[in-house]
C-alpha cells in the first residue's frame, strides 16, 4: 500500500459548481506538476499548502498543443500534514462528470490507480492519524441525518470515544500491574496485593463504567439508524389521511373505498431531532381478497419490527371487534392510540363512543396501565395533528440519549460486553482471593477487547467490512 498512489473523485456524482478529486501517495507531486498549470508562473511547482489557481492541462499529441481540460484550484499537501499522513493533493474542478472523468483519467494514466471504497481514510487509519473510532465517526457524519446525529459522530471523529477508553486501559493497567507483581513477588506482596480493597473499589469502578458505556451504545443505534413509527387500525379509519397531515404533504393515496393502502408506504419524519421512518400500513381485518391478505400480512411483521405504532380509531362510531382485535395484537408494544374524524361529531352531534366501554383486557384500563395517551384528532381539518406531533416528540425523548453524551456503536457495545463478563469474574476472584495469575488472565482478555474497539488488535476482515461503507473518494 506505501507504494502505490491512488486517487478518486471525492464529491457526489452529477452536475454542480464544484466536483474535488483527490490524490494520496508518493507520487502526488509529481503527478500534479506533469497536469497541473498555475495561471501566474506555470512552470513554478505547486507551493505547499497553498491554494493556487490554473489549468489541468492534457499532454500534446503529434503536432497539437497541450489541450487545457478544465480552469481549477489545486493544492498539494505534503506528507505528514495531510489527512492520510501521505502526499496528498486536491483538485477543485467545475462539477461536470465528463470534465471529472476526463481529469481522473488523465491522472490514472500516470501510473495512478483508481481508490476503494474509504481508502483513504484507511491509509488515515493505518498511518496512525486516527484510530478506528474515529474512522466510524468519519462515516457516521458522512450519514448523519439529524443535528442530534451529527453532534454525536462529531464528538466521535474528534476521540472522544478513544479517550474514554484509553482512561479505561489505563485503569486496568494499573490493576494488571499490581497484580503482576504480586505473581512476581508472592511471599513479599501477598499481604498487600490479594484481596485488596483498592484494586476491588477500582475493578468495581471500571464495571460500572462500562456497563453505562454498555447502555449508551444501545441508546445510540436511535441516532445512527432512526425509529420506525407504523400507523395502524382498521380499513377506512383515515391512516393514510393522517401520515399525509403529519408529513403535511400528500404522500399516501386517501379515498372514501375502504382498504385503499394495500402496501406499506415509508416516508422520513424527524421528531425530537431522531430521524423516524413514518409508515402507513393496509388495514387489519378479516378479508377474502388474496391481495389485500397479502398486505395485511406485511402489516403484522411492520408491526413486529415497530418502534412505536399509531393506533387510530374511528371516533364517530362505536369500536368494533375488529379494533379490539387489533389492539388485543399490540397490547404489548408501544402505542399512541389516535382517535380520528373527530370533526364528525360536531357535523353530526352525536356523542362519540367512549373508551370507558372496553373491558379491562383490552381497552382503558390497560391503556391507563401503560401511561399511553389517547388523542384526538381530525385529519381532514388538521386538528389534533401538532398535539399528535409533540406525543410522538415525547416519546422520542423518554428513548433518547442525553445530549453531549458519549455514544459508543453497536460495534463498540459488543466488546464493550466482552470486556464486561470478563471483569466481573476477575472482579469476584479478587474478593475471594484466587491466585493472581488466573485473575490476570481475564483483564489481559478484557484489554485486548478495547484494543478491538480502537484498532490497535483488529482483523482484516473487520477492517475491510467497517471501510466499505465508505464511498469511493473517501
Amino acid at each position: 500500500m506505501d507504494n502505490e498512489t491512488i486517487a478518486a473523485i471525492a464529491t457526489p456524482p452529477g452536475s454542480g459548481g464544484i466536483g474535488i478529486i483527490r490524490i494520496s501517495g508518493p507520487k502526488t507531486e509529481s503527478v500534479m506538476g506533469k497536469i497541473f498549470q498555475r495561471a501566474v508562473d506555470p512552470h513554478q511547482p505547486l507551493p505547499p499548502h497553498r491554494l493556487c489557481y490554473g489549468h489541468i492541462v492534457a499532454p500534446a499529441s503529434g503536432r497539437e498543443s497541450n489541450r487545457i481540460i478544465d480552469e481549477v484550484m489545486a493544492v498539494l499537501m505534503p506528507k505528514p500534514a495531510s489527512y492520510t499522513r501521505e502526499d496528498v493533493a486536491e483538485i477543485q474542478a467545475h462539477a461536470g462528470p465528463a470534465v471529472l472523468e476526463a481529469i481522473l483519467d488523465l491522472i490514472l494514466s500516470r501510473g495512478v490507480r483508481l481508490a476503494e471504497p474509504g481508502e483513504f481514510t484507511r491509509r488515515a487509519f493505518m498511518n496512525g492519524r486516527i484510530d478506528l473510532t474515529q474512522a466510524e465517526g468519519i462515516i457516521d457524519i458522512i450519514t448523519a441525518g439529524t443535528e442530534r446525529a451529527l453532534a454525536a459522530a462529531s464528538a466521535q471523529m474528534r476521540g472522544a470515544i478513544r479517550r474514554q477508553i484509553e482512561d479505561i486501559q489505563d485503569r486496568l493497567m494499573e490493576v494488571l500491574a499490581e497484580l503482576e507483581a504480586a505473581i512476581d513477588f508472592p511471599d513479599y506482596l501477598e499481604d498487600e496485593i490479594l484481596p485488596a480493597r483498592e484494586q476491588i473499589t477500582a475493578l468495581k469502578g471500571i464495571c460500572d463504567t462500562i456497563e453505562g458505556m454498555i447502555i449508551r451504545s444501545r441508546e445510540s443505534r436511535i441516532l445512527r439508524e432512526g425509529l420506525k413509527v407504523v400507523v395502524i387500525g382498521k380499513p377506512n379509519v383515515g391512516k393514510s389521511s393522517l401520515m399525509n397531515a403529519l408529513l403535511d404533504q400528500d404522500r399516501a393515496i386517501v379515498t372514501p373505498v375502504p382498504g385503499t393502502t394495500r402496501d406499506a408506504i415509508e416516508a422520513p419524519f424527524a421528531a425530537g431531532g431522531i430521524r423516524l421512518s413514518l409508515i402507513d400500513t393496509a388495514g387489519i381485518h378479516e378479508s377474502r381478497d388474496m391481495v389485500e391478505k397479502i398486505g395485511i400480512d406485511r402489516t403484522r411483521q411492520r408491526v413486529g419490527e415497530a418502534d412505536l405504532l399509531l393506533f387510530v380509531l374511528d371516533g364517530s362510531e362505536p369500536l368494533t371487534s375488529d379494533d379490539r382485535q387489533i389492539y388485543g395484537e399490540i397490547r404489548e408494544k408501544p402505542k399512541i392510540i389516535v382517535c380520528n374524524k373527530w370533526d364528525r361529531v360536531r357535523q353530526t352531534g352525536i356523542f362519540p363512543p367512549s373508551l370507558s366501554e372496553w373491558d379491562s383486557k383490552g381497552g382503558v384500563d390497560a391503556i391507563e396501565k401503560d401511561k399511553e395517551k389517547t388523542l384526538k384528532t381530525s385529519a381532514l381539518y388538521g386538528e389534533g395533528i401538532d398535539a399528535l406531533r409533540g406525543a410522538i416528540e415525547e416519546w422520542v425523548r423518554r428513548l433518547t440519549p442525553e445530549e453531549n453524551q458519549i455514544l459508543p456503536n453497536l460495534r463498540h457495545g459488543e466488546l464493550l460486553v466482552s470486556a464486561r463478563d470478563l471483569l466481573i469474574p476477575a472482579l469476584e476472584g479478587l474478593k475471594e482471593g484466587l491466585p493472581p495469575d488466573l485473575i490476570a488472565i481475564d483483564i489481559r482478555e478484557a484489554i485486548r477487547s478495547f484494543k478491538k474497539i480502537t484498532g490497535e488488535a483488529s482483523e482484516p476482515d473487520l477492517l475491510d467490512e467497517i471501510f466499505s461503507r465508505f464511498c469511493i473518494g473517501k
